[in-house]
């Protein structure tokens, strides 16, 4: 395991060699505490113990936001091709019915497979893994059923064409026209087009006879092959092992169905159907217990070398519980409303069966370990927080320009490199700019063009580092001796942080023009509840005190929503069609989850058709109309008007389709009297010139 400079500054400290020789030494089912670190350092310490120990860590967080934060940071320590691994959670909570995500499931089965494959041929040092409680208590793939499906086709094997797609299927694989996404696989000919469930890209498998002829990744959009593989390996495409569908049946249709309403019964027959004949669920997260007789996790496939690093234990301890006490609760709500049979079993794992089974492994704990746990404390006391600067530049510089004087070493990792070096020249400061990290050993001033969350100061042993209380207009936040290292992101100096976030489908100034213009008794759609009656605005008292105002939402049965001001972007205007009023969605449903998969299924199968019918359009030739002609340019010329950029444009592709041999698919759009009968008749003209 490589790390940057800025790790490797951390793993050379005295104080931290002595706590890593400490982890070393440690029995099976020690525990250790390490208080000190703050929030912002962690990452760099991780790293650091990710390089000192050379054995597999894995970090638990509280919350999948939170891990997702820490893997980013990670990142910008570990060297580059370093494992660093994201386990995502299921985005369903326990017993709810929502369509699962291919992208997640691939990624979960390929980081499966790595562990697996490590654990045959005991290669996982240095590996870095991060997930969350709820990923942990996640139910998924045994390690025996995956290691009994998975396959590897390698160059000149013998194929059995029509068994090797029947086992793709059972393994949850969609026959497609196109490849699109993981899980799916096409064939055409002697052609195999298959995306194996984690893998980065699809791959073309070319078959000469029975044998393995060519195995080449290619680009899904411009279907280009970009190397050749001696091997591929083909993992399941669903976290359920489908190929022991017959016991998980058996066990199914014993569940008393008497108590479902009838839509809902119906939908439970079209699911046992659907599984009978060998398809994934839309939903599998909740028949996990069904299809395995001892259901795994994540930990089932831990080296028992690991090292288990806890990121603040109360918090994934508070969010492990919640996650329990929530699918309690909605397993009492959906039974009672006919929504689910009784007795299912729980589609997790409690969060006391995962601290037993980590208690055989060497843990550390960043933050107030749990009541519960006796520990042992470690210490590393270097790390602390630099100054905020919050946009104040002639303050950074200025200090800046103090670290240069007394030989404390800086790193400056900001989106705006450019900017600062330019701001820093003025003063005739310049930095060593480095990219995509600083060198080692470290200058005593690097500028690095990235993006980090917090930065961090470090202070060798023997030395302190004095926070001063004074404004920060009469000197130096941080009064460091020769040796520290000072680190600053655009958080510290400009206040902000980059932040990437999905796209949203509308921009705020129209969502907020939305939310100003409802009005009592105007119906919306929540994202995760469904249609509701907007009733009108309230002030409500929380349990921090704190006053918040709340849109009030009306569900069927009287059931009310109360959405924080904060939250409305979760809310949209509804759009129907006709003059019927919608029916209201009901709270503790299954209705709203089953209308999304209706409309998506619906709007998938529309996809398909329409491929169906280009793809059909692309295979078939059509006529090749001859060039123009002196007739063509006759009629040409006898129009009265001068014709516009566009018309020439429209009338130059027209033609253009129609003289390759395929079928033209071209509409030609425009105002009242901007020339579209002209097109038309030019092309109407050239089909009758040619026959």
């Amino acid at each position: 395991m490589q790390v940057t400079a800025l790790a490797t500054a951390i793993a050379q400290d005295e104080q931290f060699m002595a706590l890593v020789n400490t982890l070393q030494k440690a029995s099976a089912g020690t525990h250790f505490s390490l208080e000190q670190v703050p929030q912002e350092a962690r990452p760099v310490v991780i790293a650091a113990l990710a390089h000192a120990l050379s054995r597999p860590l894995v970090v638990i967080t509280s919350r999948q936001d939170v891990a997702s934060r820490l893997h980013d940071g990670l990142a910008a320590y570990l060297a580059t091709g370093d494992e660093l691994l994201l386990w995502p959670a299921h985005d369903a909570l326990p017993y709810e019915q929502l369509p699962a995500d291919p992208i997640a499931i691939a990624a979960r089965l390929g980081t499966l497979n790595r562990l697996l494959s490590a654990d045959d041929s005991g290669g996982l040092d240095g590996l870095v893994l991060v997930a969350s409680a709820r990923g942990l208590q996640g139910q998924t793939l045994p390690p025996a059923a995956l290691r009994e499906w998975r396959q590897i086709l390698r160059l000149g094997d013998q194929l059995d064409f029509s068994e090797t797609l029947s086992r793709w299927i059972a393994g949850g694989y969609e026959p497609v026209t196109a490849v699109e996404e993981p899980g799916q696989f096409s064939k055409r000919g002697g052609l195999i087009d298959v995306w194996p469930a984690g893998s980065a890209a699809p791959v073309r498998v070319e078959l000469f006879g029975d044998e393995i002829d060519s195995l080449r990744p290619f680009d899904p959009v411009t279907q280009r092959s970009t190397s050749r593989l001696n091997e591929v390996i083909i993992l399941p495409a669903s976290e359920l092992p489908l190929w022991h569908r017959d016991a998980a049946l058996d066990q199914l249709q014993q569940l008393d169905q008497s108590t479902l309403r009838s839509e809902v019964r119906e939908e439970w027959r079209r699911l046992l159907t659907l599984i009978e004949r060998g398809e994934t669920p839309p939903s599998p997260d909740f028949l996990a217990p069904y299809f395995s007789q001892e259901p795994a996790g994540l930990l089932d496939y831990l080296p028992p070398n690991a090292l288990v690093i806890f990121d603040e234990p109360g918090a994934i301890q508070l969010a492990a519980r919640q996650i329990e006490a929530q699918a309690a609760e909605l397993q009492l709500s959906f039974e009672a409303s006919g929504e689910l049979p009784k007795g299912l079993l729980p589609p997790f794992h409690r969060w006391d069966t995962i601290l037993a089974q980590l208690s055989s492994t060497v843990r550390l704990s960043f933050g107030q370990p749990s009541v519960a746990e006796a520990t042992t404390a470690l210490t590393f006391d270097r790390l602390g927080q630099p100054a905020a600067y919050a946009g104040r530049l002639p303050r950074v510089i200025s200090d800046v320009a103090e670290y240069l004087r007394s030989g404390v070493r800086t790193v400056i990792v900001t989106e705006q490199a450019e900017r600062l070096r330019e701001i820093l020249a003025e003063r005739e400061i310049t930095p060593h700019v480095a990219l995509p990290a600083p060198p080692e050993p470290l200058p005593p001033l690097t500028l690095v063009q990235g993006g980090l969350h917090n930065g961090w100061l470090y202070e060798p042993a023997g030395q302190e580092y004095h926070q001063q209380t004074a404004p920060p207009e009469t000197g130096p936040q941080h009064h460091l001796n020769p040796g520290a290292l000072v680190v600053l992101t655009d958080h510290e100096i400009f206040g902000t942080v980059r932040v990437v976030r999905r796209a949203s489908r509308r921009s705020s100034a129209q969502h907020q023009s939305f939310i100003r213009a409802l009005v009592p008794g105007q119906y919306v759609v929540h994202l995760e509840h469904g249609i509701a009656r907007y009733s009108g605005m309230i002030t409500r008292t929380v349990g921090d005190g704190n006053t918040r105002e709340f849109l009030t939402l009306e569900y069927a049965a009287g059931d009310r929503l109360y959405v924080p001001i904060d939250q409305t972007d979760r809310i949209a205007p509804y759009s129907g069609t006709g003059d019927d009023l919608p029916s209201l969605n009901r709270l503790g449903s299954q209705e709203w989850a089953r209308t999304k998969h209706r409309v998506k299924r619906a709007v998938a199968d529309m996809a398909d058709e329409l491929l169906a019918l280009y793809a059909a359009r692309e295979a078939t030739p059509g006529h090749a109309f001859a060039p123009d002609n002196t007739w063509d340019r006759e009629l040409e010329e006898s129009f009265p008007y001068v014709e516009t950029e566009d018309q020439l444009r429209a009338i130059n592709e027209v033609k253009g389709d129609m003289e390759i041999s395929r079928p033209m698919d071209r509409l030609v759009t425009g105002d009242v009297g901007f020339g579209k009968t002209e097109v038309a008749i030019r092309a109407a003209f050239k089909a009758v010139n040619d026959g």
